[in-house]
């Protein structure tokens, strides 16, 4: 993970939208010490025990973490952060649709 945020502060990126992440909420909540101390705060979706390559995260960083005012989760596969300023709305939604799972897709 640290490697990761390294690319994105040379990049200058401040959100990122990772899919298939095998990991649950209460994994990414352990995560977010470590992403805390660099700038970024990270949103876990749980994962589906079922399936492997569930699970979706977004990780933002603090700057625009502090305009987080609601996040929904659907499923494992589904993330809505939605970002408040004043007279504007942002919604950053991070989503994986495994096309093997009809299911799951619609």
């Amino acid at each position: 993970m640290h490697k990761l945020i390294e690319w994105a502060l040379d990049e200058n990126c401040h959100i990122i939208g990772l899919s298939e992440t095998n990991i649950d909420t209460k994994e990414g909540k352990w995560i977010n010490k470590d992403l805390h101390s660099l700038d970024y705060t990270g949103y876990w979706s749980s994962k589906d025990n079922k399936i492997k390559g569930s699970g979706v995260a977004l990780i933002i960083h603090n700057r625009w973490a502090k305009h987080v005012g609601k996040v929904r989760f659907i499923g494992s596969y589904l993330i809505d952060i939605s970002l408040y300023f004043k007279g504007l709305t942002i919604n950053i939604i991070q989503i994986y649709s495994p096309n093997n799972d009809s299911n799951i897709n619609n």
